[in-house]
């Protein structure tokens, strides 16, 4: 039965099936950061199923145990033992705030094994009503939004190649991961990259808390004759980050130390930031970024969407995030929203993208440095569920839980 063809009025409807997949998707590009490098989106796949025939996907990027601490498994043990069971199987799908603190009464942390529910959720919401999820969410502000082109590579003459290549493709602000080599060496990658892509493309960096203090002003003030926009998560902890914006005068942004709604107040009232970088993976999903977008614009700091390289179903909800709120078009500079969708098709705009094998049909627009979300119902993209079978994890079979 497909959702168009639900047996049962909405307000009846209850969950009755939660079925998990466990894939691996080949990056074309590799992901390269201070983490390590990453040439696979292993992550988990999530298919919620109403008793009126409804049914909506999740996915929340890769899994990258040492950034948000969970596993395939550890994922697959959350979902189908603990929050299918005890949060959902039975559940009217309608309620995400409630389903929401359930999870979070049940289980502490996990963020991405909520945050695949919560997507799931939202979908399935949305297209129980026959509505895009960014109306649900109450937007529709910015259908079509500026992204930013990440450069990963470990040699230096791809990472220059790569960024030139983003340049003239139109991406306005592009990042650079460092941290993962010694200093001199990313202060060689800035200066290439500069000579490379010209004088109006603004570059930012990205440590991931690879630094302390100390190193990160005295790298970063060496980077500045590169005209340096600005660093992204230079040390790993609030303080750090407080002091290196004190000390440099660059825009910083936050990231890991943004995972909850404690610290983006932490790092508000101690002015350790000028914008705060939101994953929607690492917060736990949309309900919970949609309440940090409030509490943002009430402080008056900006908000970046960024990303955790998944599918195309995670780039719609994040460019459906994007949509939800007037108050992204606040960080003008570029997200990093959909970098999953090029890195593991390598290719900088979806025209170009070979996508009869993709396991998403569908999905997000990539033109010209700006993505546009879809207006479909729900987020907008359809999984090809053969092509979900063939993406499986190598060892691993799907898992189903029911009523």
């Amino acid at each position: 039965m497909t959702n168009a063809q639900h047996a049962k009025p909405i307000a009846d409807q209850k969950i009755k099936k939660v079925e998990a997949f466990p894939v691996s998707v080949k990056y074309a590009i590799p992901v390269s950061s201070a983490y390590g490098t990453r040439y696979y989106m292993d992550g988990v796949f999530l298919k919620i199923t109403t008793d009126g025939g409804h049914f909506g996907f999740g996915e929340a990027g890769a899994v990258i145990p040492g950034y948000l601490g969970e596993t395939q498994d550890s994922i697959l043990s959350a979902i189908t033992k603990i929050l299918a069971p005890k949060a959902l199987i039975g559940e009217d799908p309608l309620c995400i705030g409630a389903i929401v603190n359930k999870m979070d009464a049940l289980l502490l942390g996990n963020t991405q094994a909520k945050a695949i529910v919560d997507l799931a959720l939202h979908d399935l919401a949305g297209r129980i009503l026959g509505v895009p999820v960014y109306k649900l969410l109450g937007g529709g502000n910015s259908i079509r939004n500026p992204i930013a082109w990440v450069v990963t590579a470990e040699d230096m003459k791809q990472v220059t190649e790569d960024a030139r290549r983003a340049a003239k493709e139109g991406f306005g602000h592009i990042d650079i991961k460092v941290g993962a080599l010694k200093p001199a060496e990313d202060i060689k990658r800035v200066a290439s990259i500069r000579e490379a892509v010209g004088k109006d493309v603004r570059l930012t960096v990205d440590a991931n808390g690879a630094w302390t203090p100390d190193v990160a002003v005295n790298t970063l003030n060496r980077m500045q004759p590169y005209d340096l926009y600005g660093v992204e998560q230079p040390t790993a902890d609030i303080f750090g980050l407080a002091e290196v914006r004190r000390r440099t005068g660059l825009t910083v942004i936050a990231d890991e130390a943004v995972r909850s709604l404690a610290d983006l107040r932490a790092v508000i009232e101690l002015r350790a930031a000028d914008v705060c970088g939101v994953k929607i993976a690492r917060v736990g999903g949309l309900y919970k970024t949609r309440q940090m977008v409030t509490v943002a614009e009430a402080a008056g700091i900006p908000l970046e969407i960024l990303s955790t390289v998944g599918t195309g179903l995670l780039c719609a909800a994040e460019a459906t995030m994007l949509s939800s709120s007037k108050w992204f078009s606040r960080w003008t500079i570029g997200h990093k929203a959909s970098n999953g969708l090029m890195f593991i098709h390598g290719m900088l705009n979806t025209k170009e993208m070979d996508r009869s094998k993709d396991v998403i049909k569908g999905g997000v627009e990539i033109e010209h440095a700006h993505v546009t979300t879809p207006s479909g119902v729900g987020l907008g993209v359809e999984v090809d569920e053969k092509i979900l079978m063939q993406s499986l994890t190598k060892g691993y079979e799907p898992v189903v839980v029911t009523a």
